[in-house]
This record gives C-alpha cells, structure tokens and sequence, in this order.
C-alpha cells in the first residue's frame, strides 16, 4: 500500500475529472495510479461511494465511470494478453513432451529401444513437461491478477453508474 488514504485518492480522482470536465490537461499515468491503488484498497469503494454521493456534478461522475471502465478495458486485455502465451505456445509443447516420455516409456517397455536411451529420452522429454507446466502456472497467475484487477475496478465503475441513476 502507498500509505496514502483512501479519502485522498478519491479527491485526486474527482480533481482531475473536474479538470478534465474543465477542457484542462489531466496526468493519465497519475489517474491510472490512483485507480490502481483504490481498487485494491478495501476501503476504496466506500470511500467512491460517499464522495459520489455528496457530488452535485453529474459529468465528473461520469467521467469517472469512464475512467474506470477504460481501464478495466485495459486490464482485461492483459489478461488475455497474459493467457495467449500459454495456450498458444506453452500448452502445446507441454503436451508434445509428456507425450514424448510416455513414448519413450512404452518403447522401452515394447523392447524397441533399450533402456539406456529410452530414459535419457523419457527424463529430456519429461523434464521439459515439467518445466512447460512451470510456465504455464506462471502464466495463469498472471492472468488471474490482471482479471482480479479488473474486477474490483469494475466494482468501482458500478458504483458510480448506481449513483448517477441515483442522483
């Protein structure tokens, strides 16, 4: 956590989309730090909640609603960013290698190959399995934080789309 409330960061958020309402210049990569940081704070949708409540100014609320659901945009598009690796490439390698070792196991079982060079190939094609199955938890964990991020600052967005309809 950056130890700074979040009370504070809401009314960072509801300052720049006033200016933003204003024709102003906004600092996007600030904005999209202060949203971060809201929507793994537990106290971040309360805190939404009670400053949009006690707004009078409808386009900041929906400027907000806009920021949060374009970065929700965003990160959901990590996620499947993050997912492509391992369906496209990773999968399909673990599979081919721990076909590889089952292979190799069978051969020496047939008596096709000997012993020998059925487990070097067996442990060279499990070995990779192992390590593609390595990557691909590497790769759901990924995906996983970037959905997760996702979610709450839609929970955020859905807090102030309730409120316009609301107000």
């Amino acid at each position: 956590m950056s130890g700074i409330s979040e009370k504070t960061l809401v009314a960072a958020l509801v300052s720049y989309a006033a200016q933003d309402g204003l024709g102003e210049q906004v600092a996007w990569p600030d904005i999209e730090a202060a949203i971060a940081t809201l929507a793994c704070d537990p106290m971040g949708p309360k805190a939404l909640r009670e400053a949009v409540r006690a707004m009078n100014d409808r386009d900041v609320v929906e400027t907000l609603e806009d920021w949060l659901l374009s970065e929700v945009a965003r990160r959901e598009a990590a996620a499947r960013a993050a997912a492509r690796p391992s369906e496209k490439i990773v999968a399909p390698i673990q599979s081919v290698s721990f076909g590889a070792g089952v292979t190799a196991a069978a051969l020496a079982l047939a008596g096709t190959v000997s012993l020998v060079p059925a487990a070097i190939m067996g442990t060279a094609a499990l070995c990779s399995g192992f390590a593609a199955s390595w990557y691909r938890m590497r790769f759901a964990r990924a995906e996983d934080d970037a959905q997760a991020e996702a979610a709450a600052i839609r929970r955020l967005a859905e807090i102030c789309a309730s409120e316009k309809r609301n107000n």
